[in-house]
């Protein structure tokens, strides 16, 4: 319809190409991963479900104050993170992440 705003969706967005790691994997194994790739974020899966996200902060400060010996990913992730759908609104999610004050 003529005049009628369209909003743009998150999976007009997204990047492809998406790299994950399982909680189990070693924060050491972790920052080679994201070096290799040059990224900054890592969904962390459990079979298809996205059960966290760790940065390549969470994992230099892990290594910083706990050294990576041992150290999982599991270990130093966040928990259960923002998901939205493909089709969500970029609109939407902004105001959300906006009042939760996500980065």
């Amino acid at each position: 319809m003529p005049g009628m705003k369209t909003l743009l969706q998150i999976q007009e967005c997204m990047t492809g190409g998406l790299h994950t790691i399982t909680e189990d994997v070693s924060v050491a194994k972790a920052i080679e991963v994201m070096r290799t790739h040059a990224i900054r974020h890592l969904p962390v899966v459990r079979g298809s479900e996205v059960v966290g996200v760790v940065s390549d902060r969470d994992l230099k400060m892990a290594a910083l104050f706990r050294g990576t010996g041992g150290l999982q990913v599991g270990d130093v992730m966040t928990a259960d993170p923002f998901i939205v759908h493909p089709a969500a609104s970029v609109d939407r999610v902004a105001d959300i992440m906006a009042q939760r004050k996500y980065g």
